[in-house]
């Protein structure tokens, strides 16, 4: 009998953006260009793991959309997936909208606001809006993070 002990499915794995997905090595990938140290300042990231490398990689396909594109490695491997998208507030919020409804058909109810825990990482979805303008940011993290060591 399961009720009331229903069994919970575990949480799918975080998307494939592109032609990119956490924990895969970069080995092979062409294209990446490392962050000069004045886009690593910008970045203000208040923490750094030892063998970390950002790279600004080709545009990743997703969701019918070609994305702006960086990556976080660790050894080689990708833990992080930053895309972004920058248009009209309108076509923005279009999109915005729907990788909320993808992540939580996907995942479920979000965790702190636009936040989803997949199987392997998590998934964040983020819209500012400036002005006219829309930036529709989507970041895919591993789980891995926990195991590295941080400077």
């Amino acid at each position: 009998m399961l009720w009331p002990f229903k069994s919970k499915s575990a949480a799918e794995r975080c998307p494939t953006i592109g032609q990119y997905r956490i924990d895969m090595t970069i080995d092979g990938t062409e294209g990446l260009m490392p962050l000069s140290p004045e886009e690593l300042v910008a970045l203000n990231s208040t923490m750094a793991f030892e063998e970390e490398q950002i790279w600004h990689a080709p545009d990743a396909h997703f969701m019918d959309l070609q994305w702006d594109t960086i990556l976080g490695t660790v050894r080689g491997s990708i833990y992080k997936i930053a895309i972004q998208l920058t248009g009209p507030r309108h076509e923005t919020g279009t999109r915005y909208r729907e990788m909320l409804i993808y992540c939580t058909k996907r995942y479920g109810r979000p965790k702190n606001m636009m936040l989803w825990k997949a199987s392997d990482g998590n998934v964040v979805v983020d819209l500012t809006n400036a002005g006219s303008e829309g930036i529709l940011n989507v970041f895919v993290t591993s789980r891995m993070v926990g195991q590295f060591k941080r400077l």
